[in-house]
């Protein structure tokens, strides 16, 4: 039981930090993609 859930714990932890870094990237694209509007950068 506890062989299982370790595992699981493991492929949780893996799947959460993809995500995180998903959601970086994509924020780092959308601020180089707007970086030249003036009000989206006020609006930070």
């Amino acid at each position: 039981m506890s062989d299982i859930t370790y595992f699981v714990g493991i492929v949780l932890a893996l799947i959460a930090g993809i995500i995180v870094q998903i959601g970086v990237l994509i924020q780092k694209y959308i601020i180089n993609k707007h970086s030249d509007d003036p009000k989206f950068i006020r609006s930070l």
